[in-house]
C-alpha cells in the first residue's frame, strides 16, 4: 500500500510539472513534451490509401493505383501524419539530434489512430521495431523505431521483440535515392534470427516513404511463416 501511495504520489507530480512545449514554448506537463495545440496541428494524412496510407491528392475512399495493380507485400499501413511541416522537423530532430522528448506525444498519437484502425480488425501477436545495423546504433546511441515500439508496447500490452530481425549489411542511407534506388540499395539486408512461429506481426518504423524497407522485411518475415505484416509508423511521405 505504501509503494502504491508513493507511485501515485509521483504519478500526480509529473502531472503537475509543467515545462515548455518543444515547438511553440508554451506551457505543457512534462509528460507531454509537444501541447495540444501543436499537436492537433500536426499534418494528418487523413486523404490515404487503405493498404500502403501514401497520401492521397483528394478526398476518397479505397485504393491508390499502385495497390491495385501492385499490391504491396505487406498487409496494411498505419500512418497517422504525412511527412510534411513540421513532422519532418521533429523526426530530424529526435532521430539525428537525440530530442528523445518528442518520441512520447507522437507515440500517443500513433497509439491514438492504432486503436480506431483496429475496432474491427485482428490485433497482431508482437511489434517488431525496424532494426539497425550495429554500427549505426552504435554512431547514434539508440534505435528511434525500438523506441517508438516500446511505448506502443507499454500500451497496447502487446509484446515487443527486440532482435528478431536484423540488418545484415551496412548500407549507405536511403535518404536521396530514387524509389528504384532504394529497394535495390536495400534488397536481402535483413535475416530472421531464430524461430518465427507467429503469425500476425506489426513492423514499427518512424516513416515510410517508399516503403522499399517495411517490404524487404516483410519478405523476410513472410518467408519465415509469419502470414500478415502490418505497418506501424508515424507518417507517410507524399509521393511525386
Amino acid at each position: 500500500m505504501v509503494v502504491l501511495q508513493k507511485l501515485f504520489g509521483w504519478t500526480n507530480l509529473l502531472q503537475r510539472v509543467r515545462v515548455s512545449c518543444l515547438l511553440c514554448g508554451n506551457s505543457t506537463p512534462l509528460e507531454q513534451r509537444l501541447c495540444s495545440d501543436c499537436l492537433s496541428l500536426l499534418p494528418s494524412n487523413r486523404n490515404a490509401c487503405e493498404r500502403c496510407s501514401e497520401p492521397l491528392p483528394f478526398d476518397v475512399d479505397g485504393l491508390c493505383v499502385e495497390c491495385i495493380q501492385h499490391p504491396p507485400l505487406f498487409d496494411r499501413c498505419i500512418a497517422p501524419l504525412r511527412f510534411d511541416y513540421p513532422v519532418n522537423l521533429i523526426v530530424h530532430a529526435f532521430k539525428f539530434k537525440g530530442e528523445l522528448g518528442y518520441i512520447n506525444p507522437v507515440s500517443d498519437l500513433l497509439w491514438e489512430y492504432i486503436q480506431r484502425s483496429y475496432e474491427y480488425d485482428e490485433w497482431p501477436q508482437a511489434l517488431i521495431p525496424v532494426p539497425l545495423h550495429p554500427k549505426r546504433f552504435r554512431q547514434r546511441g539508440y534505435n528511434q523505431a525500438e523506441l517508438i515500439a516500446k511505448r506502443l508496447s507499454s500500451q497496447s500490452a502487446i509484446p515487443m521483440l527486440d532482435g528478431a530481425v536484423r540488418r545484415t549489411r551496412y548500407l549507405r542511407p536511403q535518404q536521396g535515392l530514387p524509389k528504384s534506388g532504394r529497394y535495390k540499395n536495400i534488397r536481402r539486408s535483413f535475416a530472421v534470427d531464430g524461430d518465427m512461429s507467429l503469425k500476425h506481426v506489426a513492423l514499427v518504423d518512424d516513416v515510410v516513404t517508399t516503403g522499399a524497407t517495411v517490404t524487404e522485411i516483410t519478405r523476410v518475415l513472410k518467408q519465415a511463416g509469419v502470414q500478415r505484416v502490418d505497418i506501424w509508423c508515424l507518417a507517410r511521405t507524399p509521393l511525386d
